[in-house]
């Protein structure tokens, strides 16, 4: 008997110091915590461009002998003492001589490399050539160098390719404008005649 009563004044202790514990949690605000979890997913990317030219179309850059000093509708004048072909006199472009470049990527340092269409250089169609070594390119802002050009082309992470390295976030995303001017050197006297050739950029990231 006496087992029960004390288990019954046990029992009632804590009964009473349960409905204390609630009245104090009542007395003030409540409160309840829950967790939601965001989560972004931004794609690789990887953005080019050198020129104006809409997607599918090609700018040509070209430069007119003619136009120099000492010409008129291509054929020297008598009076000329000084004549500009092969003077190592370097001749602007007189058609998209400084192209705007624009390069984003997210993916860390891009590599710029470039092709051309024919190793031997520009060519006139009739088995004469111009090196592409001939055509300097000046960029504007040394973060976006422009690759040197050459016949034998530049592969990736070759020593004509470029790297273009990040400029925000710690390096790791690169999103740089700048300008290429191109000028011809004039170094050499070739074959009367019009040289076309196509260089073709690629950047490639990681």
């Amino acid at each position: 008997m006496r087992r029960a009563i004390a288990l019954a004044c046990l029992a009632l202790t804590a009964l009473a110091h349960a409905e204390q514990d609630s009245d104090n949690n009542t007395a003030g605000g409540l409160n309840v915590s829950v967790q939601l979890r965001h989560r972004v997913v931004i794609p690789r990317i990887l953005y080019f461009r050198v020129g104006n030219a809409t997607f599918g179309s090609v700018d040509e850059v070209q430069f007119d002998i003619a136009a120099s000093p000492g010409y008129t509708t291509g054929t020297i004048t008598q009076s000329s003492t000084d004549i500009p072909l092969g003077n190592s006199s370097p001749i602007e472009a007189t058609s998209n001589g400084t192209l705007d470049v624009d390069i984003r990527s997210n993916v860390g340092t891009v590599n710029i490399s470039y092709t051309v269409s024919d190793p031997q250089g520009l060519a006139d169609g009739s088995g004469n050539f111009i090196p592409f070594g001939q055509i300097e390119t000046q960029a504007s802002d040394a973060g976006l160098p422009a690759p040197v050009l050459d016949n034998a082309g530049a592969p990736a992470g070759s020593a004509n390719s470029v790297d273009v390295t990040g400029n925000l976030y710690g390096g790791r995303v690169v999103n740089r404008q700048a300008t290429w001017t191109y000028v011809y050197l004039n170094e050499l006297t070739p074959m009367a005649g019009t040289y076309e050739g196509r260089v073709t950029y690629t950047a490639s990231a990681p």
